[in-house]
């Protein structure tokens, strides 16, 4: 079963509609897809960060929640992520399925949402509030501080820091801090009225109601306000790896050591073949009944926390493990040693069944909510192949467990990075 209904507005505009009784709200969702650049993911950040505080009818934060709960509570979010080396701005919004003075929830949330993003809130010289800016900004600065705190995702940036240090994927999710620094009213109200509308867009909806006037809604609430003329270039790029793996270590003030490992695949979600790194990678470590889980943290209880995950359009493998810093180079023997005993064809039909069960719950878990389901659907868009549900799940059924090993013996280990204790780092360089 296909979910959504597929609508050209423009060349730079498009329309994805889910007509449904299943949920009692109605969703509505704005992708704009970027280049991922330093650049686009600061001004991002910091504009819909600005953009959602308030609007030209309800300039003040607290009047434009006043206006949320009246449509009976509202909400208005975004959102700055990226699937590959593509960057995508994405603003939402959603209501109860209720009626607002005759009006339908897709009419309203068209007209808020098209308000928040080209109606917002400004000042007497036309520009966005100075005010709204500095707090913006002072809530990334803490946002970026808050990332370097949290030491397990410190120790997966710094990874990726290094491993794709001259590729868009290497840049950190917040954006560049001396140019968050330099932003003023004049510029992000130049990015705002000048380059956001170039981006091109996707919009979802997701609830109970008429198609046509839905598409009617959002036409009207869109069509000439982005005009998606602008190239969000190519979010794939296969990068050769001629080079050894490197070894990284760096110091912090962590009790645990972050130990986190990256491996370059050959392939991404368009493939044929990505069932089957998908369902090495379950098995290796993403769940519960994994390997690493299995035998890293209980067989040979050295590790706090242990896992693995997947970047689907990039094609890159993750495993992460939070350990005493004395057994860091066990740990990495014995993370590396599970790879290539997954990548010789060391895998039962149990946990191949197993697996497979496990992926599928969470494959069609995603229709349960709007905005997963819409996430899952643009990564779908950005690779060019969309699937339902249930088509991947039927791609995962049939992989069998030589292609699991033969997808794990593609996997090219790139980069071992450890966040080591301060004091640990000191002993070990004398």
């Amino acid at each position: 079963m296909r979910f959504f209904e597929d609508f050209k507005i423009s060349d730079g505009l498009a329309v994805h509609l889910w007509p449904t009784d299943k949920f009692r709200s109605v969703h509505l969702q704005v992708f704009l897809h970027n280049p991922l650049s330093d650049e686009t993911v600061t001004f991002n950040n910091l504009l819909s960060a600005v953009l959602t505080r308030g609007t030209a009818d309800y300039p003040e934060t607290r009047q434009f929640n006043t206006r949320l709960d009246e449509l009976y509570g509202a909400s208005v979010s975004y959102a700055v992520s990226r699937r590959g080396e593509r960057g995508l701005l994405s603003l939402w919004a959603g209501m109860a399925d209720i009626e607002t003075g005759g009006i339908s929830p897709i009419k309203v949330l068209a007209r808020l949402l098209s308000s928040v993003m080209f109606d917002p809130a400004k000042n007497a010289e036309g520009l966005l509030r100075q005010d709204y800016i500095s707090q913006e900004k002072s809530g990334i600065a803490n946002d970026m501080a808050a990332l370097r705190d949290d030491k397990d995702a410190w120790a997966d940036f710094r990874l990726c820091a290094n491993m794709c240090k001259d590729e868009p994927y290497g840049i950190h999710p917040y954006g560049d801090d001396t140019l968050l620094k330099s932003i003023g009213p004049e510029p992000l109200t130049s990015w705002w009225s000048g380059v956001m509308p170039g981006f091109p867009a996707d919009i979802f909806a997701v609830g109970d109601f008429d198609v046509v006037e839905a598409l009617d809604e959002i036409e009207k609430s869109f069509r000439g306000r982005i005009r998606g003329d602008s190239d969000p270039g190519p979010a794939f790029c296969r990068i050769q790896q001629a080079r050894a793996a490197n070894f990284i270590s760096e110091g912090a003030d962590t009790v645990q050591a972050k130990l986190v490992i990256g491996w370059r695949a050959p392939t991404n979600w368009a493939d044929d073949s990505y069932p089957s790194h998908a369902l090495a990678n379950h098995i290796f470590g993403q769940y519960s009944q994994s390997r690493l889980f299995m035998n890293v943290r209980e067989r040979e209880g050295m590790a706090y926390s242990v896992g693995s995950r997947i970047e689907p359009t990039k094609g890159l493998i993750f495993a992460h493990a939070g350990i005493d810093a004395a057994k860091k180079d066990r740990a990495i023997e014995v993370m590396l040693a599970e790879q290539k005993a997954l990548a010789a064809g060391d895998v039962t039909e149990k946990e191949l069944d197993e697996a497979k069960k496990s992926m599928a719950l969470g494959i069609r878990m995603s229709a349960d909510s709007p905005s997963a389901l819409c996430g899952r659907e643009m990564t779908g868009i950005v690779n060019k192949r969309r699937l339902t549900p249930e088509e991947a799940v039927a791609r995962i059924s049939g992989v069998t467990a030589e292609e699991v090993a033969k997808a794990a013996s593609g996997w090219t280990l790139d980069t071992v990075f450890a966040l080591m204790p301060e004091d640990a780092k000191k002993e070990a360089k004398a």
